[in-house]
């Protein structure tokens, strides 16, 4: 090998180890409880085992809002090229064993006390790690509430969406205030993920207003999740909803018909007003759309027979 050649490998191998050593540095974040790093029981959240769950879920409401900086920072994990290339390159070398182990590994192995040899290096995906910071913030619910702009900064990141919403969802009301400025977004992705994450029974009537919109959104799949979220939404401020749902029983897109049929559902006799619609879509082309406004119909004559 060529100096040139034995310099540029030096250098590389340099740059990677240096890199490794800033990644497996300490995070002051990672708090600790009763002698436990919170990554470590943030892992066995997803354990099978109640021994191993149970703790990890009590640790995890005990440490409450100090727990927030490394769960935010955990739910917005995201591995790097550098970091991907790197283990790539490190598998192939034969030299290093890189393990990815699934949840029932570590359900059968201790890992705050084993010791792999020294080229097994473990990992765990960071996709992996979003969801246990997810599962966290469900646990704490409104505790989590400091944190709440924070996600709803971490929403609007194609890779964090699924998880940021939900974790919002479960902080409640002021959680689900933070999303509400997603659904104005120029991108239509985001405009339907933040209608999806408003289809809760949490979601307060006086914010239906800012919903609704959706219903006559550009972009189909943005009606279709409004409509989505006004049928799990369940029943509130029939005033607005009912007149809009019933004018999306127009929709070009039969699976936006379809919900907005199961929505009006809701109200039962309350949708009395939607019947005439309602009963055009008998004669929809999509069997769907007529099998849920048989059921829909047949809900509101039950509930009008009832004195």
């Amino acid at each position: 090998m060529s100096r040139r050649k034995r310099i540029i490998l030096a250098t590389f191998i340099g740059l990677f180890l240096g890199g490794m050593l800033v990644w497996w540095w300490p995070d002051p974040t990672d708090v600790v409880y009763q002698g436990k790093h919170l990554s470590c029981y943030l892992r066995n959240l997803q354990s099978k085992l109640p021994e191993k769950r149970g703790p990890a879920e009590t640790a995890i409401r005990q440490l409450g809002t100090n727990a927030l900086p490394f769960l935010c920072k955990m739910l917005q994990a995201q591995d790097s090229a550098f970091k991907r290339n790197g283990l790539g390159w490190l598998a192939r070398s034969q030299i290093i064993k890189v393990h990815y182990p699934s949840w029932d590994y570590f359900d059968a192995v201790e890992m705050d006390t084993y010791k792999p040899a020294w080229n097994d290096w473990y990992f765990t995906a960071d996709a992996e790690w979003q969801t246990c910071a997810q599962r966290a913030f469900q646990l704490l619910g409104p505790t989590a509430r400091p944190a709440a702009a924070q996600l709803a900064q971490a929403f609007r990141q194609p890779h964090n969406t699924s998880y940021a919403g939900a974790a919002l969802v479960a902080i409640g009301e002021e959680g689900l205030r933070a999303v509400l400025p997603a659904l104005n977004s120029p991108e239509p992705w985001l405009r339907g993920e933040a209608a999806g994450a408003c289809g809760t029974p949490a979601f307060p009537a006086e914010l239906i207003p800012k919903l609704l919109p959706g219903l006559r959104d550009t972009n189909e799949l943005v009606r279709l999740k409004t409509a989505c979220a006004l049928q799990q939404i369940g029943g509130k401020a029939p005033g607005l909803v009912i007149p809009a749902l019933t004018e999306a029983l127009r929709d070009p897109y039969p699976k936006v018909r379809q919900w907005a049929v199961r929505a009006l559902a809701i109200y039962g006799t309350q949708a009395q007003s939607a019947v005439p619609m309602l009963e055009k879509l008998y004669l929809d082309k999509d069997p769907q759309v007529r099998e849920a406004t048989h059921q829909a119909l047949m809900k509101i004559e039950t509930e009008a027979r009832i004195p």
